[in-house]
Formats: structure tokens, sequence, C-alpha cells
């Protein structure tokens, strides 16, 4: 059984008073959203995809679609959020990196700090040669099916 509760914690450490949390607690946590909206971010530096024509706002239009298919609250681009849905391309030695990552607002006990952190992602790279429009509509849309599959497996309740 692997613990979330630190083994080093002492009696007067605060971490000692948290209950311990199983495996299947973390998957839950990772991407459970409280019927809270995301703010889904592109973050799009691939000069490889914007050469045969997959333009960020290209990138924001396909994913929104599919978290609107899915149900997956969003909120508009300027407003802050707790939790983002980010969608990044960028250009690695071998290919284009396309990663899909949820991440959460989450808080840092010892530095008493607040930052996002990734909590679910998935990444696919589409090699040299093989780049053209389809092939990053392709991949981009088989990271969000994952996304979108994990994450109403997380969020089955319905919001009220």
């Amino acid at each position: 059984l692997f613990l979330c509760q630190p083994s080093w914690a002492s009696a007067d450490d605060p971490f000692k008073a948290l209950p311990e949390y199983a495996v299947e607690d973390f998957e839950q946590y990772r991407l459970y959203a409280a019927c809270k909206p995301a703010k889904l971010v592109i973050d799009h530096t691939s000069p490889a995809a914007l050469q045969v024509g997959l333009t960020e706002e290209i990138a924001r239009l396909t994913a929104e679609a599919f978290l609107r298919r899915a149900h997956i609250a969003m909120v508009p681009e300027q407003q802050p959020a707790f939790m983002r849905t980010v969608v990044f391309f960028g250009d690695s030695k071998v290919g284009t990196e396309i990663t899909v990552h949820f991440m959460k607002m989450l808080w840092d006990a010892l530095s008493n700090k607040a930052g996002y952190s990734s909590t679910w992602s998935h990444t696919v790279i589409v090699p040299y040669g093989q780049n053209n429009k389809e092939q990053y509509l392709s991949a981009l849309s088989h990271l969000l099916k994952n996304f979108i599959k994990d994450y109403v497996a997380q969020n089955a309740e319905p919001c009220l």
C-alpha cells in the first residue's frame, strides 16, 4: 500500500493529523475538479507545427470542441482559475512534442506559497518527416480523448 503521508512525520508535525490515503484516493485527486471550471491554456512554441498550418487558434478551437462535447466547464481566458488544462506544442530533436496537462493550484506548507502543478500529463511526439497538419490534429485528438476519459472517470457525479 502506497501512503501519501510521509513516514518521517513526528508528533508535532502538521502532517501527522492528516489521514493516510491509498493509491485509489490519489488517482481521484489527480483529476477531481469538484464541478469547478478550468482554464484552457494553449502553449504553442513549435515552428514545425506552424509551418504546416497548425496555429494556436486551430489548436484552441480543437481543444475547446473536445472539452465542450464532454461537458467540461471552462472559464474565459482572462479570468483566474484554480485549475488549468494546458495543451503544449514544442519542438525537440526528433519531432514535435504535444502534451496535455491538467494542472491544479497547490499550496506548499513549507514555503507558504501557492502555484500550479501538473497532476495529469500525457505526451505524444510527432516525428519530423511525418509532421503534417492532420498528424498533429490526430495526435492532439488522441491526447484529448485520453484526458477526457480519465477526467470523466474521476468527475462522474453530476454537477448541480
